[in-house]
């Protein structure tokens, strides 16, 4: 089995390739390498930061039935899974252990979808607990849909004016919105609400995306252990 590693940082790219080498696994670095000549199945491993630093054209050439796909990364990007919903793919949290993405990879080539502890525990918890836990804040209520495609707007710099004509809605009612999602963070004003999203907007991605995905959820493995 062939892994194709893409990493955003050389030094821990190197210690993570070496650690799979010393797996048993034939490991390249290849980047986004549409046909790795050998007869082995590829996975590619991914660090989430690492898809920061793409853009969309060579995201595109991932999307592929024929690749199968283990992410690594903060719980914080767990929205990448679902833009990756096309294969067999895998999100393991950055702070778990080698053991935990070799299990991935063995799921993956059985072509099973796969989740690890640490992941799924995340999931399994209120979306308040969720809300609490990625925006860091002891909400008072968690946040609606609504409220969270609203601060995802905001967090791309968007005005009450730019998100009520892309809605169709009027001036007032995003007003409400953005005054109740002050309230429930216990937020200053306006100004404060626009620092904090742009702050937040990859863990408000991630509250949206999981809303969103709920029900694709089922076809994942999970490592217990």
């Amino acid at each position: 089995m062939t892994i194709n590693l893409l990493h955003s940082r050389e030094i821990e790219g190197k210690a993570l390739s070496n650690l799979l080498k010393q797996k048993g696994y034939d490991v390249t670095r290849r980047g986004f390498a549409k046909h790795i000549k050998n007869n082995k199945k590829t996975i590619y491993v991914i660090d989430t930061e690492f898809l920061f630093q793409s853009n969309q054209k060579k995201l595109d050439k991932l999307c592929s039935p024929s690749n199968y796909i283990a992410l690594v990364g903060k719980i914080s990007h767990l929205y990448w899974l679902f833009q990756f919903s096309c294969h067999y793919v895998s999100f393991i949290s950055n702070k778990e252990k080698i053991k935990t993405l070799d299990t991935s990879i063995s799921s993956l080539a059985q072509k099973k979808s796969f989740l690890s502890k640490k992941t799924k525990l995340f999931l399994n918890k209120t979306r308040q607990e969720q809300h609490n836990i990625l925006l860091k804040r002891n909400l008072s209520s968690p946040l609606t849909s609504t409220e969270l495609k609203t601060m995802c707007q905001i967090s791309l710099g968007k005005t009450t004016k730019e998100i009520a004509e892309e809605w169709c809605r009027s001036h007032h009612t995003i007003n409400n919105h953005r005054k109740n999602i002050i309230k429930k963070l216990s937020l200053s004003d306006s100004k404060t609400l626009g620092n904090f999203c742009l702050q937040k907007k990859h863990a408000l991605k991630t509250l949206l995306s999981i809303e969103q995905n709920e029900s694709s959820l089922d076809k994942f493995e999970v490592n217990l252990k």
